[in-house]
């Protein structure tokens, strides 16, 4: 089995043309995680990239595992109140793209497999939901390659290296995060997170949020 603790990394600008194209793949955009080159006139490919570049880079976290073949899973962080960036990546997205056509957001959202149009409505509530609890960081996606399951001994694994570093930073100690993944929920609840609301979604579907204070804990 390949060692994903070895593989793991805090993203830099020169993963983001993947890291992009990863999270697009998983929504269904490009085809195939292995081409780098997939989609990239798509214009939600080129703002997704901006959106990375500009907010997550600059003011939160992006960790990505990565085999030979390229990234396999990958964990976002936005910085609280992420929507105060948004009339800056607004003004950027102009610049480098001019006017947008009318299905691409000026302010992108976060392109994981499971942002069906339901569960984008419900994610702004979220995120007022965790800005107003004081959270320095807001995890909204951990995606895995559609060959790894969360729930699987491997796919835990990696699930847990790509979360240890930031909540075991210095930097961090107050944390929120949003899944509507059980296995993902689970493996929060590990690392002390607790439940702080739940929002349907769908005919089905749950919205789950968590928080965690980890100034007095090491992970």
């Amino acid at each position: 089995m390949t060692n994903y603790l070895e593989t793991v990394h805090r993203a830099t600008i020169a993963d983001v043309t993947q890291a992009a194209q990863f999270f697009q793949q998983r929504a269904g955009v490009a085809a195939d995680r292995h081409d780098v080159s997939a989609a990239s006139d798509d214009p939600r490919l080129a703002a997704f990239r901006l959106f990375l570049s500009h907010v997550v880079l600059e003011h939160g976290e992006l960790w990505l595992a990565e085999d030979e073949a390229g990234i396999t899973a990958a964990a976002l962080w936005l910085p609280r109140n992420p929507e105060q960036f948004g009339p800056e990546l607004t003004r950027v997205l102009l610049r480098e793209l001019g006017p947008l056509p009318e299905d691409v957001p000026s302010s992108p959202s976060i392109s994981g497999e499971n942002t069906a149009d339901e569960l984008a409505s419900v994610t702004p509530q979220l995120l007022k939901v965790a800005a107003s609890s004081r959270a320095q960081l807001i995890l909204t996606d951990v995606l895995l390659a559609d060959d790894i399951a969360p729930g699987s001994p491997e796919g835990a694994d990696i699930v847990r290296s790509l979360l240890r570093p930031v909540l075991s930073s210095p930097q961090y100690s107050r944390f929120a995060a949003i899944s509507v993944d059980p296995d993902v929920i689970v493996l929060l609840q590990e690392f002390g997170f607790l439940s702080l609301a739940s929002v349907p979604f769908g005919e089905n579907s749950m919205a789950w949020m968590g928080m965690a204070d980890l100034s007095r804990h090491l992970v």
